[in-house]
């Protein structure tokens, strides 16, 4: 299957996990070489702070919609 994202010995990877499955098959699985994701050349720092912000934004907006 192509959508199953494939792991090589020594990879470093960042993985969107829930349970022990990678979420989004593929699109869970970011490579990191030389401090940056390979995918879209953005830095490490970078794209962990984006995750952080959205994730935050996300909070805000379900709180916000509860209310």
């Amino acid at each position: 299957m192509s959508d199953v994202p494939s792991f090589e010995a020594n990879e470093s990877v960042l993985l969107f996990l829930k349970g022990n499955n990678v979420v989004g098959w593929n699109q869970g699985k970011y490579t990191i070489k030389d401090d940056k994701i390979k995918e879209n050349g953005e830095s490490m720092a970078k794209f962990v702070h984006n995750i952080k912000q959205n994730l935050t934004e996300s909070t805000t907006n379900l709180k916000t919609e509860n209310n």
